[in-house]
């Protein structure tokens, strides 16, 4: 836990955003879920990508499309060729691919996780280890802190945090888990209309009472389902959003859409979002 901490606070950054806020970007897929019981596979078009429904036990009816978060893990590659927009780390170049949420990755892996949200709002963000016994580690609180553009974790539409920053080196963080039987690390991504003023920022990882996470994630995590984009899997990083991961511009409703869009259809409009990312650990043999 220590070491992964220690990554992602020195890496985590929100993108400093300059350009005026753009409307246009919708993360919920309101015309590829209307018929939630379809499983065939359908083609993905550059202009309209089309979700598969990950969690079929999940409605998609009635979502606030709002309230929904845009995720991708990357998983990097070493670069194959000049033509791929790549991240530097002075002596390698890597390629990010996407990797639907939920694929196991081996201990050693280098991944990358960009985070949207739907609509103005703040985030945090918390970091947990899951064991073989379904027991959590001790919950920190990972982002905001005041080392990282003064605490500020004002969302908007358009606008993405990355894990870890481009500028951090290495650009990546490398799964490590802290103890024998981990099976996971959880990310907790809590999206709220308003500042949350009982929580104290520093520049350090704060301990959470686990008691009260786990509260947030009873009463808004409980029923969350999620989408994949069909063929997103193996697609490469874009100019696009590399240029949005530094801040110097907004991700458009043209551009590349998120790989996973975690949705839950009995939160409202005006009502905080919770999420967990699972970066599970491959089965050693």
């Amino acid at each position: 836990m220590k070491r992964f901490l220690l990554a992602l606070l020195s890496m985590l950054c929100v993108a400093n955003v300059l350009v005026a806020q753009d409307e246009s970007r919708r993360i919920w897929p309101e015309e590829d879920t209307k018929s939630p019981t379809s499983e065939k596979p359908k083609v993905v078009h550059s202009k309209k990508p089309v979700y598969k429904k990950a969690t079929p036990q999940v409605v998609v009816e009635n979502v606030t499309p709002e309230t929904v978060v845009g995720v991708t893990i990357w998983k990097l590659r070493a670069a194959e060729s000049g033509s791929e927009t790549t991240i530097n780390t002075g002596s390698a170049q890597w390629t990010p691919e996407r990797v639907e949420a939920g694929t196991p990755l081996a201990k050693g892996d280098h991944v990358r996780l960009s985070i949207e949200a739907a609509r103005p709002g703040y985030m945090y963000i918390i970091n947990r280890e899951r064991y073989a016994d379904g027991s959590y580690g001790d919950p920190y609180l990972i982002f905001p802190t005041s080392r990282l553009a003064g605490g500020n974790n004002r969302t908007s539409i358009g606008r993405i945090i990355e894990i870890p920053s481009q500028s951090d080196q290495p650009p990546y963080f490398t799964l490590t888990p802290g103890r024998a039987d981990q099976v996971a690390e959880v990310i907790s991504v809590f999206i709220t209309p308003q500042p949350m003023s009982s929580l104290n920022i520093s520049d350090q990882p704060v301990k959470l009472a686990a008691e009260q996470v786990a509260q947030w994630d009873q009463k808004w995590g409980k029923n969350v389902g999620r989408l994949e984009m069909t063929d997103g899997a193996g697609q490469t990083w874009t100019p696009a959003e590399k240029e949005a991961g530094i801040g110097t511009r907004l991700l458009k409703h043209e551009d590349a859409p998120p790989q996973s869009v975690y949705y839950n259809p009995d939160t409202k409009s005006g009502e905080p979002a919770f999420i967990n990312i699972d970066l599970q650990y491959q089965k050693e043999q």
